[in-house]
């Protein structure tokens, strides 16, 4: 029990190390184990959990690693206790409820059973039955996905590999690294060109295309969707082709061709319909509610939304609920309508709480501060900055970051804190030019003059005259 149990990396309930032993009473030499000292409690707030030592673990994975077959024995049975036996706390974090499969992902892995992790990685999860690597990213669990893509991605070479390259992409595009993001892809594209997997080729593709839409390269990222566009009509993927044209649409927006992006929008959303894919429907129609937007045309945009809205809460499409209740709050807020902008964004952020999606909300927060700006209420703003602030720091999202610095020091100005604002703004500088936002840094250089100017310093220092 002792060597068997040294198998588990984290702490475990009473019943795995009792259910891992191999030829001998459970409960007696459990007790045993106690009585020498050789069990550790973990702090828990339910359930007793145990553990080894360090030193004693290290010890005992000695002696089980010595016979191959008692080793791989352990790591099997190990992995079918957290498929079986894990139970979450009805409270627990996303990562918790992922918890077991991840460890049993592991387990899998460390006797080279890649079919089974495979399995593991593909397998629905959650309420709304995700694969685990989408439901690693929709939470923001970016480490996590990334160390699980990367070991299977490293020893298959099944068309899983090409999904676990793009989830990598994803997750280094989703923390603002984006040209790590693209070299992921590219891996993706060539693997599927290799192996022949067309729709592969498109989704790497597609990927490829939002990427430079974020970089904002987006003739580049046109001629990406287009020639996914073009493979997954070739090989029948509806689905694909929706999603293309929507992105398409999307590109054309950013580019101010609002009749190219309607046109688009349009196509895609006709292709949705086809499918009965009810969600994509929604996205589309909230796409479209932004691009009338723009135009101007408010009471348009809203009617989208507010379509949108409807088809989120009847399928269950909890994020796409977020989503539209977030462009309503921005379209009020176009019709400086604030505190209804306000109402609304308050009940995206709340669904972006409930199922602990990270990007929305520091979206949601960042839209609350903007809206509490406009009505000059810069203290209750930059509270809600501070919020995003966190969250981009422990989901390592650099561009999110730099802009809520860049905010916080904006709030700071307006309650003439500008000792404070300045030392947010020259955080945020140097991460807008490390990431190349152009914009970003013109807004840093010219906050940074105006609290220079208010405190009566004239003399700015030389390497931000320089810029200036």
């Amino acid at each position: 029990m002792l060597c068997a149990s040294a198998i588990f990396r984290r702490p475990v309930p009473i019943a795995f190390w009792q259910n891992i032993a191999i030829d001998c009473d459970p409960l007696v030499t459990f007790e045993l184990l106690e009585d020498r000292h050789l069990v550790e409690d973990a702090p828990s707030k339910y359930e007793r959990l145990v553990n080894q030592h360090n030193l004693i673990r290290s010890v005992a994975l000695t002696f089980l690693k010595s016979d191959g077959s008692t080793w791989e024995a352990a790591h099997r049975q190990a992995a079918h206790l957290w498929l079986t036996a894990y139970g979450p706390a009805s409270d627990a974090s996303n990562l918790e409820k992922t918890r077991g499969y991840l460890e049993a992902f592991a387990h899998y892995c460390e006797v080279k059973e890649w079919e089974q992790a495979s399995k593991i990685y593909t397998k629905p999860v959650g309420s709304d039955q995700r694969p685990l690597h989408m439901q690693l990213l929709v939470c923001s669990y970016y480490e996590e996905l990334i160390q699980v893509s990367t070991r299977l991605a490293e020893n298959i070479t099944t068309p899983i590999k090409r999904v676990c390259l793009n989830q990598i992409g994803n997750a280094y595009r989703n923390q603002g690294q984006i040209e790590k993001s693209i070299a992921y892809y590219q891996q993706a594209f060539e693997f599927a060109f290799d192996t022949r997997d067309r729709i592969g080729e498109s989704r790497a593709l597609g990927c490829l295309g939002s990427a430079h839409n974020s970089l904002g390269k987006y003739d580049e990222a046109i001629e990406f969707f287009k020639k996914a566009l073009k493979t997954a009509r070739e090989v029948g993927d509806r689905q694909g082709a929706s999603t293309y044209l929507g992105n398409l649409g999307m590109a054309y927006h950013h580019l101010g061709e609002t009749t190219e992006a309607i046109n688009y929008y349009q196509q895609a959303l006709a292709l949705a319909r086809k499918n009965e894919d009810r969600a994509h429907e929604g996205r589309i129609l909230g796409n479209l509610g932004g691009t009338y937007q723009n135009l101007g045309n408010y009471q348009l945009a809203i009617q989208h939304h507010k379509e949108h809205l409807k088809i989120a809460q009847a399928t269950g499409d909890r994020q796409g609920e977020g989503n539209a209740f977030c462009n309503l709050g921005d379209a009020y807020s176009s019709l400086k309508d604030y505190r209804k902008s306000i109402a609304y964004h308050q009940q995206a952020l709340t669904i972006s709480r409930e199922i602990d999606d990270r990007q929305g909300e520091m979206q949601d927060l960042n839209n609350l501060g903007i809206s509490h700006q406009n009505l000059r209420e810069f203290d209750v703003a930059a509270n809600y900055y501070h919020q995003k602030l966190k969250i981009a720091c422990e989901v390592r999202d650099v561009r999110s970051e730099c802009e809520a610095l860049s905010n916080l020091g904006n709030c700071q100005i307006h309650l003439h804190q500008y000792r404070e604002a300045i030392k947010m703004i020259q955080e945020a500088l140097p991460i807008f030019q490390k990431i190349g936002s152009k914009t970003g840094e013109s807004t840093c250089l010219k906050m940074l003059s105006e609290a220079y100017h208010k405190l009566g310093e004239t003399s700015i220092p030389l390497n931000l005259d320089q810029k200036l």
